[in-house]
C-alpha cells in the first residue's frame, strides 16, 4: 500500500523509517510513502478541549502487548496509561491526567523490543 503525503508530513514518515520517493505523476508537491513497512512510533500527544486530558496517538508495526507509562524527572512511574494487547496498528487513547501535579514528565511506549519516550509538560 502506498500513501501520498505532503512535504510537511514527510519528515515524520522518514523519521519512522518509511521508504519514500517522489510521485511526480499525480502531485508534484507530494511524495509516495510505502505504507506496508509501518514502524512502531509514539505519534502525537495533544491536549483535548476538556481540561485535564490529552490524546495519545501511536502506531504499531505488528500486533502485540503495549505498555504506555508516565514517569517523573526522577524516573518514578506516576501513571500507567495502557497495559494491554493491541491488534490494531493505528491507535489513539485519551488519558485523564488531572490527578498528576503540573510539571515535566516522560511518556514511554513499550512494545516487543521497541521503546520510545517523549517529554510532556502538564499544566493546570
Amino acid at each position: 500500500m502506498k500513501e501520498c503525503v505532503t512535504p510537511a508530513e514527510l519528515p515524520t514518515y522518514l523519521a519512522n523509517g518509511w521508504n519514500t520517493n517522489g510521485c511526480w505523476n499525480c502531485c508534484p508537491f507530494k511524495n509516495w510513502v510505502d505504507g506496508k513497512n509501518k514502524k512502531t512510533s509514539l505519534d502525537e500527544i495533544t491536549p483535548n478541549v476538556e481540561p485535564g486530558s490529552v490524546t495519545i496517538a501511536y502506531t504499531l508495526a505488528a500486533e502485540g502487548d503495549v505498555k504506555i507509562k508516565v514517569t517523573d524527572m526522577a524516573g518514578r512511574c506516576v501513571a500507567t496509561v495502557a497495559d494491554e494487547y493491541k491488534e490494531d496498528l493505528d491507535n489513539e487513547l485519551i488519558w485523564d491526567q488531572s490527578d498528576i501535579n503540573p510539571g515535566i514528565y516522560y511518556l514511554t511506549l513499550e512494545t516487543g523490543d521497541h521503546r520510545e519516550t517523549k517529554m510532556i509538560s502538564i499544566t493546570e
